[in-house]
């Protein structure tokens, strides 16, 4: 199932739109649970939720996944994507494990442009 389209039990996800002020709660107790916290270290860095950029996704009026970034110079670095507990309350048979026993938090999928 596309989690774009329409079903005929959820209405379509509306994907995606800037952070706005009033997401930053959401967003904070998503990085408490799912992060530990409102900072993240990446390649050396510490980055807080407040100064990074993020994207929400929005089904009926209810939040179901954000991604969040940073930008530096040419380079732009994902930080955080959170969008598999709503996508299983959809598809249940969605794994919580993969290779290895590794829990699939995350769905990410990668292109290479030549």
């Amino acid at each position: 199932m596309n989690l774009m389209e329409p079903s005929l039990t959820h209405p379509p996800i509306q994907v995606i739109r800037p952070r706005r002020e009033a997401d930053q709660p959401w967003l904070l107790d998503l990085w408490n649970r799912e992060w530990g916290g409102d900072t993240m270290v990446s390649r050396g860095r510490v980055y807080r939720l407040e100064d990074v950029e993020a994207v929400m996704a929005v089904q009926g009026g209810a939040y179901v996944g954000a991604a969040t970034f940073v930008v530096l110079d040419e380079e732009c670095e994902l930080l955080s994507l959170n969008s598999l507990v709503e996508a299983r309350k959809r598809k249940p048979s969605i794994p919580r494990l993969g290779l290895d026993g590794i829990p699939l938090h995350d769905e990410i999928e990668m292109r290479k442009v030549w």
